[in-house]
């Protein structure tokens, strides 16, 4: 690791950044926890299953966060980080439920709508292995 006080000092900016960025992503995961426990409260009065995921909405968040990017990330880029962290989040919500059947497995899930966490890792694995 280099001495330049330079290097040092940005280092130590970039981990205060670091440190914002992940209390915001907690804040956004304790409000998904939430939406979760108002559409529980729903369906126990109505009888209705909730929907967790919803694509429109989805879209809705995706777009503004492209149109307000600033760069100097694409907003391609910007959006997959957010997208990340949105599946994450609906991770809290409910688990992601995939049909492992191979007759329905590729048609009902588009693996770009979803993020790449751990929750997949299983399902990448049978999609590849036919397991």
């Amino acid at each position: 690791m280099s001495d330049n006080p330079e290097l040092l000092k940005i280092r130590e900016e970039i981990d205060a950044i670091d440190q914002q960025i992940q209390t915001l992503i907690n804040a956004r995961a304790d409000c998904a926890m939430r939406v979760a426990e108002v559409k529980q409260a729903e369906m126990a009065k109505t009888g209705e299953a909730p929907v967790y995921y919803r694509p429109e909405r989805e879209a809705q968040v995706l777009a503004r966060v492209m149109e307000r990017n600033e760069g100097p990330l694409p907003k391609e880029e910007v959006a997959r980080i957010f997208r990340e962290i949105m599946s994450g989040c609906l991770a809290l919500e409910r688990p992601l439920i995939i049909n492992r059947s191979k007759r329905f497995l590729l048609p009902q899930v588009d693996l770009r709508l979803v993020g790449w966490n751990d929750r997949l890792d299983q399902f990448t694995s049978a999609l590849l292995t036919g397991r």
